[in-house]
Formats: structure tokens, C-alpha cells, sequence
């Protein structure tokens, strides 16, 4: 054999084994750098090709999930991820074939979605979001920061009305699932709201929304409901 020949043997075969790689995408969206980074290199030291992703979770996911594809080569994989994940604490609750949903759902792949134990269905890094109002006719957005504080600004044609401030801020409180508190930074007004968690669908994806249902809204639009969502569009 020359060793042109045998380059290209040799390249022909990595090519083969790397094709044979199981992909797993881990949706880590609740997981801490460091968890991240031990089931990472757990995965890929036993051969799978790994992606982390911080996209939302569907409605219907619990528990930690692990889901296959129904074109997966080789069904011991499944066992096998579980029982990774299981080494580093991750109890997978439930393992379900994927009959539905986007393009790579069709590859030879696995999703791991890890939750805490004793989940809530909704956590408080869910509601560090932009929610707009809805079903209201005023066009107001709600924004939760991270560290703890939130606005309400004014984003229609109301903005002029004096009676209807275009801003308005406080601190918000996630303490018991599913409510939330809005405490205004007068150190008067406080608001309620329930918190509704689910999946809808359009013709693009599906999307996880997240409801907020005023209990005592905030005074700006005391009964309007507010609301985010973010598409589940899924790796390719």
C-alpha cells in the first residue's frame, strides 16, 4: 500500500467514526457553570458529541428528561447517558422517543433536559424576562432584572396621559410558586399576580409561555394580564 493510499485509508476511517458519534444536546438552562462543565467532559469521555444550550423547556417536562431519536443507531446510548448523568446526581425521571418537532429530531441524537430535584414548573431565573401586556388596552411592558428589581414603562399611545406615568419601579418578590409580588419603589403599592406556565404552538415552532394573571395588578392596567414567551426552536 503506498502511503497515498494509506493517508486516504486512514482519513476514510476517522471519517467512519465520527460519523458513528451519538450527538447529545443538554439543556442546561438550570444548570450552574460547573455542573455544566462535569457533565460535558463525562459525556464526551465516553464518546458522544456534545452541545449545551440554555433555551427554554417545554411545558410538559417535569422531572429531568431524556429524549431519543427514532433514527438512533444505537440504543444502548440511551442507558448509557443515563447512567452518566446518574454518576454526577442527575436522576432522569422519564426517557421518551421524539415523534415530533424540528429537523433534528430526524439525526442520530439524544436530549438531556436536567431540572432541579423537586421542581416547581417555574423557577425564578424563568421570570428574568420582558413581559408585554395582553389582553388590556393599554401596551405596557413589565421587565424583571435579575438582581431582584423591575419597570413598567408605557409602550402605546398612552403615553402623553399623565394619569398613566410612562415608568414606574420597585423590587419583586418570587417567595411561594405560583405568585409574585411587584412592591413599588414608593413603599405604597403592591401587586399580585399568578403565575401560569404552558405550551402553544404557531406556524413557525412551538413556544413556552409564560402568563402572569394580576391578582392585584399593578396600577397602571390593574386588570391587564402580562405575558412572555420565547420560541423552542431546537439545535441543529
Amino acid at each position: 500500500m503506498t502511503t497515498k493510499t494509506l493517508v486516504v485509508a486512514l482519513l476514510i476511517g476517522m471519517l467512519a467514526g465520527c460519523a458513528t458519534r451519538t450527538s447529545v444536546h443538554v439543556y442546561a438552562r438550570y444548570m450552574n457553570e460547573q455542573e455544566q462543565q462535569r457533565l460535558q467532559q463525562s459525556l464526551e469521555q465516553n464518546g458522544f458529541d456534545v452541545t449545551l444550550n440554555t433555551l427554554g423547556f417545554p411545558a410538559s417536562i417535569e422531572a429531568s428528561t431524556l429524549l431519543y431519536s427514532l433514527l438512533l443507531k444505537n440504543s444502548q446510548d440511551i442507558d448509557h447517558v443515563t447512567k452518566i448523568a446518574g454518576r454526577l446526581g442527575i436522576t432522569v425521571a422519564h426517557v421518551r422517543s421524539l415523534t415530533e418537532g424540528n429537523h433534528w429530531y430526524t439525526k442520530d441524537s439524544l436530549a438531556l433536559f436536567v431540572l432541579p430535584e423537586n421542581f416547581t414548573g417555574v423557577l425564578k431565573v424563568d421570570l428574568h424576562h420582558r413581559f408585554i401586556s395582553d389582553k388590556c388596552p393599554q401596551t405596557l411592558a413589565l421587565t424583571l432584572h435579575s438582581n431582584g428589581t423591575f419597570d413598567v414603562h408605557q409602550t402605546g399611545p398612552y403615553h402623553q396621559n399623565r394619569d398613566m406615568p410612562d415608568s414606574r419601579h420597585g423590587t419583586w418578590y418570587y417567595r411561594q410558586p405560583p405568585y409574585l409580588e411587584l412592591r413599588a419603589a414608593n413603599g405604597r403599592d403592591f401587586s399580585y399576580y399568578q403565575i401560569y406556565k404552558r405550551s402553544e404552538s404557531d406556524i413557525v415552532s412551538a413556544m413556552q409561555v409564560i402568563r402572569l394573571t394580576p391578582l392585584q395588578g399593578i396600577r397602571q392596567a390593574p386588570h391587564c394580564e402580562m405575558m412572555y414567551a420565547e420560541r423552542l426552536l431546537q439545535p441543529t
